[in-house]
């Protein structure tokens, strides 16, 4: 019961930032919700590295909340790419196929980082596992900025340009 609890920031700021993400987004575009999503998971990630046996719930739901804020802000720019860069006939299978991906990829982030931190682990789960998931959160800290990186990239003019071409092409 109370692993589950610590999961509510996480799941609340994740409600919080998709749709002000999908305004973001209309808005602005998505490069700048594709680099604080990045910022944001890699501070979580950071900030994760760091607990011991003896962390503050506090400090653990804070940053479950900064993950979830990032996370939150993460879907609505992928599944814009996916779908501005294709016909509109192909929107729907492109949108499907952003979507799978994304749940590919957080299972297999999931599988990933829980690997490396029992990989890692030594002595009893209650106080072996907080040092031996450092590992596995500096990980997701590098994820999080080479999403920053990306969602600087992906988002260039001449990125714009490319994806144009591509669905011109595609049509």
């Amino acid at each position: 019961m109370h692993a589950g609890a610590m999961t509510l920031p996480a799941a609340v700021a994740t409600g919080l930032a998709a749709p002000l993400s999908g305004r973001w987004v209309a808005d602005k575009g998505p490069r700048q919700a594709l680099m604080w999503s990045g910022a944001a998971i890699a501070v979580s990630g950071l900030m994760l590295a760091q607990i011991t046996a003896t962390t503050s719930v506090w400090y653990l739901a804070v940053a479950y909340a900064i993950f979830g804020g990032g996370f939150g802000l993460l879907n609505p720019p992928i599944t814009n790419a996916a779908v501005s860069g294709m016909p509109r006939a192909q929107a729907g299978v492109a949108a499907a196929v952003a979507s799978t991906s994304r749940q590919v990829g957080t299972t297999l982030g999931v599988a990933i980082l829980g690997a490396i931190a029992f990989g890692r682990l030594s002595g009893p789960l209650h106080t072996g596992l907080p040092a031996a998931s450092h590992a596995a959160y500096v990980v997701m800290a590098i994820g999080g900025v080479l999403l920053l990186i990306g969602g600087y990239v992906v988002t260039t003019a001449y990125a714009s340009a490319s994806a144009a071409r591509a669905a011109t092409e595609i049509a």
